[in-house]
């Protein structure tokens, strides 16, 4: 089965220490931010997929941003973000989640909405 979206949620929403940067009622957003967002806040998308029929896993790379005002709480929240993916495994609505392995970590700053973004990838593999 593929990994969906909404796991990235519902992993973020059990970690204390992403809740308490973006709330408990998280505000993560695919694709895009709201406009005129409350920031800190998360976006993400899919940027890759592979399926493996033989093995029966399906792979996939997701994009996760995360957006605040000054580049120390898009660190902090980036960090809490990392920390509640990397290596998670379980099983959520039925997709038994092999691996969330940690690829890579950008920092950038958008000037037209002078906000900071620390861009994390991760790659997901489901059984």
């Amino acid at each position: 089965m593929a990994f969906n979206p909404g796991n990235i949620l519902t992993i973020l929403k059990a970690s204390s220490a992403v809740t308490g940067i973006i709330g408990t009622t998280p505000r993560v957003y695919p694709l895009v931010l709201p406009s005129a967002p409350t920031l800190p806040a998360v976006t993400y998308n899919q940027v890759g997929r592979a399926i493996n029929r033989v093995a029966n896993l399906q792979s996939e790379r997701w994009q996760i941003d995360c957006w605040a005002t000054t580049f120390g709480a898009s660190y902090s929240l980036a960090n809490a973000v990392e920390e509640a993916l990397r290596s998670y495994t379980g099983k959520i609505s039925g997709v038994r989640i092999e691996d969330v392995r940690f690829i890579n970590r950008v920092s950038t700053y958008e000037s037209a909405s002078g906000y900071y973004r620390h861009m994390l990838e991760f790659r997901t593999v489901t059984i």
